[in-house]
């Protein structure tokens, strides 16, 4: 009869964020092929919040002890293939932090990435097609100041936090002339610009180039951050798609 054995995610994949990284996936794919295991699966820990991993082995070919040994070491191969970084850049707009998102995903070696208006750009990388240096001189092509670059420790490292500055530290902004809320204030202009325009082309005897050319003020902070965006993309300043590794 099988006998079976939790561990926490955090214990075999300290680097990942939350179980629903990859990697998570990928521990229990491996731990399914070995002999003597078999089966494992992921469990939510609702009072912690915490995952585990539960493992359900065969006691005539493995100890509880050997099981979670092996599990162990099946966490640091994998820390050893998959890297994760965690990057802070200054406070972006929602559209800006999707094009960030989409571009990082497209350099050669990241598995995954994700960026918040906030800031951060969270990256799964895969050691055999690039290298942690390879990867951040690719990121400085896409535009983004990046104050920090944060490593988080694994088994293989357990005493590793690498935190440092790509570049050089320039004065914090946050994305425009109002702030991060820029692009708040110039959605509210557009519509302010475009219904003033309307009401005096519909309700006044004013010259035509009035309304017009509160059409055009509506078009141009309406448009603005879209044609920045194309721009960048046109010109090169994005991320280019490939990167020597």
């Amino acid at each position: 009869m099988a006998e079976k054995t939790r561990i926490d995610i955090a214990l075999l994949l300290p680097a990942v964020p939350d179980a629903r990284d990859a990697c998570v996936l990928r521990l229990r794919n491996l731990l399914r092929t070995k002999e003597g295991i078999e089966t494992a699966h992921l469990v939510d820990v609702k009072d912690t919040g915490a995952g585990q991993i539960c493992i359900h082995f065969d006691p005539a070919r493995f100890s509880v002890g050997e099981v979670r040994d092996l599990a162990r070491r099946a966490g640091v191969d994998l820390e050893k293939r998959f890297g994760h970084l965690l990057l802070k850049s200054e406070p972006m707009h929602a559209r800006q932090a999707r094009t960030v998102e989409l571009r990082a995903s497209q350099i050669v070696g990241v598995l995954e990435a994700a960026a918040s208006p906030a800031g951060v750009l969270r990256i799964e990388f895969d050691r055999h097609l690039t290298t942690e240096e390879a990867f951040l001189a690719g990121v400085q092509k896409l535009g983004l100041r990046i104050i920090e670059v944060q490593k988080q420790p694994t088994l293989a490292e357990p005493t590793e936090v690498v935190s440092k500055a790509v570049g050089k530290e320039r004065e914090h902004k946050h994305g425009g002339l109002f702030g991060e809320r820029t692009e708040l204030y110039f959605a509210v202009l557009c519509g302010a610009f475009l219904i003033t325009g309307w009401l005096l082309s519909s309700f006044s005897h004013l010259s035509s180039w009035m309304p017009w050319s509160l059409y055009v003020a509506a078009y141009i902070f309406g448009g603005f951050y879209t044609f920045r965006e194309a721009f960048q993309s046109i010109t090169g300043r994005g991320v280019q798609a490939t990167v020597d590794g």
